[in-house]
């Protein structure tokens, strides 16, 4: 875990320095384990009050759990993105955390693959064609 990192946080004129007490390190090999013991707490919470659960390596977004655990979600590093076969799908309000307004997204990439809403993998496709030709 990332117990005594440096950190250096900048926000305007302002640097403050400390040392993390908590999280895991980002693209480490051991990260995804790590994580995995944490989440799997929430898991289990949440299974035994009856809900469905899925958890893909290190990717759950559930606020009021993480703030229970001191954790935060970065409002700035997260998407909303709504997979359906619907031609349209049913229009959804916008949702914020911490009052900051989460932009919907038409593609993520997420362990190397890039998902689209209706899942027919053409978004995929087509960025890995456009960059293999440009690398020949």
């Amino acid at each position: 875990m990332l117990t005594g990192k440096n950190l250096l946080v900048r926000y305007c004129n302002i640097a403050i320095k400390g040392k993390s007490d908590r999280g895991c390190p980002q693209g480490g090999v051991l990260s995804t384990l790590l994580w995995c013991l944490v989440v799997n707490d929430l898991l289990e919470d949440l299974q035994r009050k009856g809900f469905l659960t899925y958890s893909y390596a290190d990717d759950i977004a559930i606020v009021s759990w993480c703030e229970t655990k001191d954790l935060t979600v970065n409002p700035s590093k997260t998407n909303i993105m709504v997979f359906t076969i619907k031609y349209k799908p049913e229009p959804i309000e916008p949702l914020k955390l911490w009052g900051k307004e989460i932009p919907f997204t038409d593609s993520v990439k997420y362990l190397g693959l890039i998902l689209d809403p209706k899942l027919n993998w053409k978004t995929h496709f087509t960025k890995s064609r456009k960059k293999s030709y440009s690398s020949m």
